[in-house]
């Protein structure tokens, strides 16, 4: 009987004999091969590396073409090619190869084809990744293609030990798929990693955003820590920007009135750190957002008037010390205050201000994608104002432009607007058609809190009409626990307190008894939409759905136990 130990002393005997009769280029090739990540052994990706790791490591004359440096490999049955689809030979091929091969041909591989291999799959996939991330600006939705580049990128770049691209790539991976715990539970140790080498606040704060929404006490310890780090080394700047993470932790916590005080600590920071202007702005802006999430929206619009008179004085390009986009900054001011607007049913200030928004945007020459964008903020005051011709011919006008670009997530919305416009006009039946077609839309994009929201809208349509109770019910609940999931305190509030008229309407209705309490229950009831995967958003959030159906009952009782009218500032249709 061979011995596991004598199986792979009898391989790598084989694999070195065998290597040791191919051509050059060949060898070349599975030594790449054999370096290379897993995902990685594909023609696609040795298509965009094998001229360029030629050239690197000097070869003579030009590289052979893929397919012929290929045979010989599969030949020697040192690797299999399978393409990806055996009844199309023109798509990409795999390649695989067994783990001892691998191993063996690994070990005899010179440091300097490693090296090559390593920094030529560094840079190929860092560029894709900033070409998906410039595609975005088009209006192309290239999220998850980012995503895919950072993470494939980062293996290289830490053997390289270039610890800032890894960090920034991972941060970019985090920025777009923020409430995906599988994304999370992917980046952390990679971020531990550079942590642990760097030991540099800025890179505790990437984790620490990591950690957001798997262990926020962790994520709050590391940003403390690097906070500590930053001020006792006098590094203000550092500390300005993880205080300011801090209080983003804290406010998606719920904490806001410690997101507060962190963000006047941040704005002192950066004044001791002497950064420019537009930075310093940009702190009053976040500290103006955090007022918003409290409900001071009159003292948002007191101080925004402030802002906006030294928004007029400052200079269209930022400073050397300004590490923010002045545009950025004033549209995060404008749109704070068009907010506080919107809450206080003040509709034409909250119209001026995103014309203003739009304006601004036209005069830097946004494309029509950009413009569109803005414009459409313009739909609840003017609904709200019964100004629906507008708002009918607005929605046409940033349909075509979002069907143009393929933007799924706003022509989600702007369903999701048409179906409060018919339901304004009376139209219960396309308002609640509008509202489905909004849902599987925006289920596309799975973006939670625009989830909810479509959940919550209709719901209200459901509410209205001659329908199924248990329905209206279901998306109900789903609304509510995915604000709870999410951490969306000011919508959780409103949407309780709609709970519970819901639960105060005809208590003793022969319906009562069927209609949906549990999770399963839910997810039964709202899953029976075409695209609409409720179940499988939630196990996102909260993977362990014994939890999730304990918050859910939780949420009921709660509920149970408000009055049974809502509260005059609680608003029935939700913006996504």
């Amino acid at each position: 009987m061979t011995r596991p130990a004598q199986f792979l002393d009898t391989l790598n005997a084989w694999t070195t004999e065998a290597a040791a009769t191919l051509p050059a280029p060949s060898r070349l090739l599975l030594q790449a091969l054999c370096r290379i990540e897993e995902p990685d052994r594909d023609s696609t990706t040795l298509d965009g590396n094998w001229a360029d790791l030629w050239r690197r490591l000097d070869q003579p004359d030009d590289p052979p073409p893929l397919a012929a440096a290929v045979a010989p490999l599969v030949a020697a049955a040192l690797i299999a090619a399978e393409p990806a689809n055996p009844s199309d030979p023109s798509t990409f091929v795999r390649y695989r190869i067994h783990p001892g091969i691998a191993e063996a041909i690994h070990a005899a591989t010179p440091q300097s084809i490693t090296a090559a291999v390593d920094a030529d799959l560094a840079a190929w996939w860092t560029a894709v990744a900033i070409r998906d991330i410039e595609q975005e600006q088009t209006g192309q939705d290239t999220s998850q293609l980012v995503v895919r580049a950072g993470l494939a990128a980062v293996p290289y770049l830490l053997r390289r030990h270039d610890w800032d691209t890894a960090s920034r790539l991972l941060e970019q991976a985090l920025t777009r798929d923020p409430y995906s715990p599988v994304t999370a539970q992917t980046v952390i140790p990679s971020l531990r990693c550079i942590a642990e080498a760097t030991g540099e606040p800025k890179d505790l704060s990437v984790l620490a955003a990591a950690l957001r929404r798997v262990d926020p006490s962790e994520a709050e310890i590391l940003l403390r820590r690097a906070c500590d780090q930053a001020t006792t080394g006098g590094d203000h700047s550092l500390a300005a920007a993880a205080v300011g993470h801090l209080a983003n932790l804290l406010r998606d916590q719920g904490r806001l009135r410690d997101a507060l005080i962190l963000a006047d600590q941040q704005i002192e920071y950066t004044r001791q750190a002497g950064l420019g202007a537009w930075t310093q702005l940009s702190n009053q802006g976040q500290r103006l957002q955090i007022l918003g999430w409290l409900g001071h929206h009159e003292q948002v619009l007191t101080d925004l008037s402030v802002l906006r008179d030294r928004l007029a004085v400052l200079p269209e390009q930022p400073a050397d010390n300004d590490a923010v986009d002045p545009w950025n900054v004033r549209a995060v001011i404008l749109n704070t205050g068009y907010a506080a607007a919107v809450a206080l049913r003040r509709w034409q200030q909250a119209l001026d201000l995103n014309d203003e928004i739009t304006t601004i945007k036209r005069r830097r020459g946004a494309s029509a994608y950009e413009t569109a964008r803005a414009r459409f903020n313009n739909c609840p005051p003017l609904l709200r104002l019964g100004r629906l011709t507008e708002v009918d011919h607005l929605l046409l006008d940033c349909q075509d432009v979002f069907e143009t670009v393929s933007d799924i997530a706003g022509l989600g919305k702007v369903f999701g607007a048409r179906a409060e416009l018919e339901d304004q006009r009376g139209h219960l039946q396309g308002a609640t058609e509008c509202g489905r077609t909004a849902q599987r839309l925006i289920y596309i994009h799975r973006e939670p809190r625009d989830v909810a929201v479509s959940h919550h809208n209709l719901a209200n349509y459901l509410s209205h009409s001659v329908g199924d109770p248990a329905e209206h019910r279901a998306h109900r609940l789903a609304a509510t626990l995915l604000f709870h999931l999410t951490d969306d305190t000011h919508r959780l509030t409103g949407a309780l307190y709609l709970l519970a008229a819901d639960l105060h309407r005809d208590p003793h209705s022969p319906d009562v008894l069927t209609l949906p309490t549990t999770l399963l229950e839910v997810i039964r009831l709202v899953d029976a939409g075409d695209g609409v995967h409720f179940g499988d958003l939630v196990a996102t959030l909260c993977p362990d759905l014994d939890t999730a159906d304990q918050a859910l009952a939780n949420l009921l009782a709660t509920a149970a136990t408000l009055p049974d009218k809502p509260a005059e500032h609680i608003v029935e249709r939700l913006q996504m």
